[in-house]
């Protein structure tokens, strides 16, 4: 029963899942790590030959981050706060596109999404 809160969040893994496969797919190789860190996730939502898909699967990736009921989560020996500073309509213009690329580097904008579908 103490891990109930946790495992509700099953119900969001597969909008979240599904937006982060498309866009490594999408940047395979091709977006470096320094220029994620500094690119909006609005941008790729506007430019871009397939926007329209890219904004599609990011609205329902972004109704389930926000319904996300985690605080804290840990990946490795690190932990990080599931804190929405922001609205939501301001999540785009506010995030750089690094914190929704699954990435195995250990630095602040790549680990919060990979803590979060571990702990789920």
């Amino acid at each position: 029963m103490s891990r109930l809160e946790t495992y509700e969040n099953i119900q969001y893994l597969y909008p979240i899942v599904t937006f982060t496969n498309y866009l490594i797919h999408k940047f395979n190789h091709r977006l470096k790590r320094n220029d994620a860190a500094v690119i909006t996730i609005e941008y790729y939502l506007n430019n871009g030959p397939d926007c329209e898909i890219t904004l599609e699967l990011y609205e329902s990736f972004l109704e389930a981050w926000y319904e996300l009921n985690l605080k804290e989560v840990r990946f490795e020996c690190q932990t990080a706060k599931l804190e929405h500073a922001q609205e939501k309509e301001n999540f785009a213009k506010n995030t750089m596109i690094a914190v929704v690329l699954l990435s195995a580097s250990n630095d602040a904008t790549s680990i919060l999404l990979a803590a979060c579908l571990k702990t789920i």
